[in-house]
């Protein structure tokens, strides 16, 4: 936690004295086993979250933020006060299934990390994910040339009610339901 004078311009004023901002790490045994568990260590985790990179600054519909850390490995998103409680409810099962045979390969986003910061009372949760797309920076790196917004939307998503005892076809798995 840092609290006080910071000794330095913020803009074009000095933060007052009473400035403080608290940092508060969340479920820190679960998420440091899964880090471990993606060979991701701690030092190598805090390195890259020493800074964000701005220009990939984004607010998202929700009205969560997203940025990635100043190396791009992970993307930070903010989360509300309800998602942090939910993610608490299903982490243990989370982390179960993670470190299982099926969860080893699993599609789900890995998160790293819980965090908080509260700036002037105020407490802003966020959680740290892998970027799955990022292949490190070096000259062997792999290019993303497109990126599709996959997330799903219910903007005309609507189907007709089926009367009772009528059969419905799966359009992804082709399975009969009634």
């Amino acid at each position: 936690a840092a609290s006080g004078d910071s000794g330095g311009d913020v803009g074009q004023s000095r933060l007052p004295r009473s400035f403080s901002v608290r940092f508060t790490d969340f479920y820190r045994d679960s998420f440091a086993s899964l880090r471990n568990a993606s060979n991701i260590s701690n030092r190598a985790y805090m390195k890259s979250m020493r800074g964000i990179s701005g220009e990939h600054f984004s607010k998202g519909k929700s009205g969560s933020f997203f940025y990635f850390s100043s190396d791009r490995r992970y993307m930070v998103k903010t989360i509300s006060e309800e998602e942090f409680a939910c993610l608490g409810r299903i982490l243990p099962d989370l982390v179960t299934y993670l470190h299982s045979d099926d969860g080893r390969h699993s599609f789900l986003a890995r998160f790293l990390g819980c965090h908080s910061l509260t700036i002037y009372g105020r407490q802003i949760f966020f959680v740290v994910m892998n970027n799955t797309l990022f292949s490190g920076s070096g000259p062997g790196a792999l290019k993303v040339h497109e990126r599709y917004d996959l997330k799903g939307a219910w903007d005309n998503r609507n189907a007709a009610v089926l009367a009772p005892g009528s059969k419905a076809t799966c359009i992804h798995c082709m399975m009969p339901f009634t």
